[in-house]
């Protein structure tokens, strides 16, 4: 058996350290940080703007995808949210309330309903 499954990335706010814990907030599953690697030199600490590699013990690398890891508990999810909509140039149809639409946040796409205040419909 391997050392870990190996999490690649881009660090894009705050740090993160050997030891340290971090969620993967999609499968609801905290684990700690073994090592960390940058271009194949090892690395105690990373931080904002940096491209690592974080071998995780105890994580089955069939679970893991696209998608964001982060400090425990410093994501949680959104159920309802309030947004500005315009109409897009090239979209000819009309989006109406209770529309079921794609809303896509980093690299998670889910399904939502729209339910807009003071009109019936967007178009364009």
């Amino acid at each position: 058996k391997g050392k870990g499954t190996v999490l690649t990335g881009t660090v894009l706010d705050g740090t993160v350290q050997t030891g340290q814990s971090i969620e993967l907030p999609d499968l609801k599953i905290v684990r700690r940080v073994k090592s960390i690697q940058a271009f194949r030199r090892p690395i105690k600490s990373a931080s904002k703007g940096e491209r690592i590699g974080i071998c995780v013990s105890k994580l089955p690398s069939e679970l893991v995808e696209r998608g964001v890891v982060c400090a425990p508990n410093a994501l949680l999810p959104v159920h309802k949210a309030l947004c500005l909509a315009k109409g897009i140039e090239s979209f000819r149809g009309k989006c109406s309330n209770g529309s079921k639409i794609h809303i896509s946040t980093g690299h998670t796409t889910v399904m939502g309903t729209v339910h807009f205040f003071g009109f019936e419909e967007i178009s364009h």
